[in-house]
C-alpha cells in the first residue's frame, strides 16, 4: 500500500505537459509551410493576422533591453551583431557581417513553459539568474514567416531575457505565450 501512495504522488506530481510537447524532428521536415509545423501554432498565427505590433528598438546590452509584455507581438528593431554584448555567450553565436542582434526582456508572470515564435530564422536564447535556460521545445517551418519559428523554454516567474542573433534582418516579429491557454 505505501508503494502504490508513493507511486501515485510521484505521477501526480510530473507534469502533464511535457506530454504534449513534440518530439524532435529532423530539420528536412522544417522546410514546409505554416500547415507543417508539429506545434499548433494556431494562437501564433492569429496575432500575425490581427495586425497591430509593439514597435521597440533592442538593446546592445541586456541592462538596457526594452520589456516586452507577454502576449503582446512586437516588431524589434535590432542592432548590428557587431554592436552587441552579450551578458552571457550565445549558445549559438550566428553573426557574421550584416547580421543583426539585440535584447529584449520579458516579465514572466507565471513559472512555466513560454513559447517564444519570432519570424525570421535568428538564433535566440532565453537567459535568467547569469544562464541560457534550455529549451524544451523547436520547431521551425522555413517557408511560413507568422510564425517561422518556435521554441519552448521552461521559464522562471520574473526577469527573463531574451538575446537574439544571427538575423538577416535588421528587424523581427517576436511574441512569448504561455504553453497552454
Amino acid at each position: 500500500m505505501l508503494r502504490l501512495a508513493l507511486a501515485l504522488s510521484v505521477i501526480l506530481a510530473t507534469p502533464v505537459l511535457a506530454q504534449d510537447i513534440p518530439a524532435p524532428r529532423p530539420m528536412d521536415q522544417m522546410r514546409g509551410d505554416c500547415a507543417a509545423f508539429a506545434l499548433d501554432v494556431t494562437r501564433e498565427a492569429a496575432l500575425w493576422a490581427a495586425g497591430p505590433r509593439t514597435a521597440l528598438t533592442a538593446s546592445a546590452a541586456a541592462s538596457g533591453a526594452p520589456a516586452l509584455a507577454t502576449g503582446t507581438l512586437a516588431r524589434l528593431a535590432l542592432l548590428p551583431q557587431t554592436e552587441m554584448r552579450f551578458a552571457v555567450a550565445p549558445e549559438q553565436d550566428r553573426g557574421g557581417a550584416g547580421r543583426h542582434a539585440g535584447h529584449l526582456r520579458l516579465e514572466v508572470p507565471q513559472a512555466g513553459l513560454w513559447r517564444v515564435a519570432a519570424s525570421n530564422g535568428l538564433w535566440f536564447d532565453a537567459v535568467a539568474g547569469g544562464a541560457i535556460l534550455p529549451s524544451s521545445a523547436f520547431e521551425m517551418q522555413t517557408g511560413c514567416g507568422a510564425p517561422f519559428k518556435v521554441v519552448v523554454f521552461d521559464l522562471p516567474a520574473g526577469a527573463v531575457t531574451l538575446q537574439f542573433n544571427g538575423s538577416p534582418s535588421p528587424q523581427v516579429e517576436v511574441v512569448a505565450l504561455p504553453w497552454a491557454e
